[in-house]
């Protein structure tokens, strides 16, 4: 089944708990309520008190195995932890539960030289088998790990296998490039993109599955990259649908504004072109202090740009040829002026309820807040909905990880939060959903 743009963006982020309960076996799950309306499901993993760093050890949280499991055919989102002996798995089940972590493969992880600050990973379908892999980005180069059935994992395929590009030992570095595993064209394999010195370049898998061959990695666009003046510290690049058709293009958030390269579909782009005069460096947007996203925020097929400015949230509708209509402050709330921090609260951009319009989903003070998008693309007022996974329930961004998925299946997602004592996933949509 061919997948939408948005979809497959979507488908490729803890208090600490302050009453200690009784000590139960690692991978053990324990039913929690510390909001009555909201029960969550304690799973004792992937924690700080298991031994889990973000310094260190990287979790993900993607569906590996469970679209061929379940009996219904539902897809479940599962936890995927890079840790010190490798890669391990715990997989989602119907009732919020996650099974037993178990070490699906010895590579990838801290032991074997993987370290979150030069090594990325990424779990995405590269061969079309629809079956997540593992890419790395190692010393070498590029490192894969193809999915089997059920979510086991192959043994790595190295790079004298695979594509010896965009590693350390080819001059990329996490100071200075980025580095993205995204279907393009919508075709069902990912393909890896880097935005390099030079540029944008791309290399996409061979028609064999499994094969572990990808195209020697073509320089793409002749923009977004370290020689035309983008830095990792100052501007954002993605990739979006912004034209409604299918195919992703690269969106940066560059010195003057917003600048666009048109994906096409023979997976080449269009030059780039500064489309919007805002939201870029020259006009006051920082890195560390306001975060920007590219999300269908109305459900025209075509993404947008949420940007969580000084006074609050601004939007910019995307537009058929590529550029955006004129910046609009929707909510003045989520911003600066409302005591909202970057290095405090996590602010998200995501489809809650599968209407095709992302919602806001931000990790305040007092817990999980939520601003609901409606037809004409606005944000409501943000209502708090869940007392937990806040500052003042001990969460920290330098510390815990909270992502947000769907791990029962239901179309609706959960909040999986990596905390002290484990991780906690809570069913916490309510009314909404």
């Amino acid at each position: 089944m061919k997948r939408t743009a948005r979809t497959r963006l979507l488908a490729a982020t803890t208090v600490a708990l302050l009453a200690a309960g009784p000590a139960a076996p690692v991978g053990a799950t324990q039913h929690t309520a510390e909001d009555p309306n909201r029960a969550g499901v304690l799973h004792l993993d992937h924690g700080t008190a298991q031994g889990w760093r973000t310094d260190r050890h990287l979790r993900l949280v993607a569906d590996v195995g469970h679209y061929e499991l379940a009996a219904d055919a539902r897809s479940r989102a599962d936890v995927i932890g890079f840790g010190d002996r490798g890669v391990h798995v715990s997989f989602g089940h119907a009732d919020g539960t996650l099974s037993p972590s178990d070490l699906r493969l010895a590579d990838f992880g801290r032991n074997q030289g993987w370290h979150p600050e030069r090594h990325p990973r990424r779990v995405a379908d590269v061969d079309g088998d629809l079956r997540r892999d593992i890419v790395g980005f190692g010393e070498r180069g590029l490192h894969v790990s193809y999915g089997n059935r059920y979510g086991s994992l192959n043994p790595a395929l190295g790079p004298e296998r695979t594509l010896q590009d965009f590693g350390a030992a080819q001059g990329w570095r996490p100071d200075r490039h980025l580095r993205r595993v995204a279907d393009l064209d919508g075709g069902g394999r990912a393909a890896v993109v880097g935005f390099g010195d030079d540029g944008v370049h791309v290399a996409v898998h061979g028609s064999a599955r499994s094969s572990g061959e990808f195209s020697p990695a073509t320089l793409r666009v002749a923009d977004f990259g370290w020689n035309q003046g983008w830095r990792t510290d100052r501007h954002v690049r993605e990739l979006a649908d912004v034209t409604g058709d299918g195919l992703l293009d690269v969106v940066g958030f560059g010195d003057r504004g917003v600048q666009v390269a048109q994906g096409r579909a023979d997976g080449t782009f269009s030059a780039s072109a500064l489309v919007l005069r805002d939201f870029g460096h020259a006009q006051g947007w920082r890195v560390g202090r306001h975060p920007r996203h590219v999300a269908d925020v109305n459900a025209d097929g075509r993404a947008d740009v949420v940007g969580f400015g000084h006074a609050g949230v601004w939007v910019a509708h995307g537009r058929t040829d590529g550029t955006f209509g004129a910046p609009s402050m929707t909510l003045r709330d989520l911003g600066e002026a409302q005591g909202w921090r970057s290095d405090r609260h996590d602010r998200e951009v995501v489809d809650l309820n599968g209407d095709g319009r992302a919602e806001i989903v931000a990790f305040g003070d007092a817990g999980t807040y939520s601003s609901w998008s409606g037809f004409d693309g606005n944000f409501a007022v943000a209502t708090l909905d869940l007392r937990n996974y806040g500052w003042q329930q001990g969460w920290r961004p330098d510390r815990h990880v909270r992502r947000i998925a769907d791990v029962t299946g239901d179309g609706l997602p959960e909040i999986v939060g990596f905390g002290e004592r484990g991780t906690l996933v809570t069913d916490w949509l309510g009314p909404h959903g």
